[in-house]
């Protein structure tokens, strides 16, 4: 859902997580700067629990960086921003976020880069 995707981005901005730039749906481009946030859509959908169109996504959130302290940070400040935090999403009504499961991962890819963050369910019903 677009909306949901670009209410996700405004919230980490306004929190001003990583600063409040250099945060990317799915892919950060080729060559971006270390740190970087990537959001993504992982699971969920419509639920069809009651008579509301209403929805449940998760989605994964995550700091990239080479500094492994700088990533825990990044980490934290992501779900300070999300995590029992009201999102505005055209159209619908946001019901609550919640941080589920934590991600941390290493690549070496050359160097260590960091990857740390989280899964975040999200629950919202269309306005009528």
């Amino acid at each position: 859902m677009n909306a949901l995707k670009q209410a996700v981005r405004d919230r980490l901005i306004a929190a001003g997580v990583n600063g409040g730039t250099a945060i990317f749906d799915s892919l950060a481009p080729a060559g971006q700067a270390y740190p970087y946030v990537v959001f993504q859509y992982v699971a969920g959908g419509d639920e069809n629990s009651s008579p509301l169109d209403t929805r449940s996504e998760i989605w994964q959130v995550k700091a990239v960086t080479d500094q492994h302290q700088q990533a825990g940070e990044l980490a934290e400040a992501i779900r300070a921003a999300l995590h029992q935090q009201a999102l505005v999403i055209s159209g619908w009504r946001h019901l609550w976020t919640a941080h589920e499961k934590p991600v941390w991962m290493v690549e070496a890819v050359g160097q260590q880069i960091y990857h740390a963050g989280g899964t975040y369910r999200i629950r919202a019903h269309r306005i009528a």
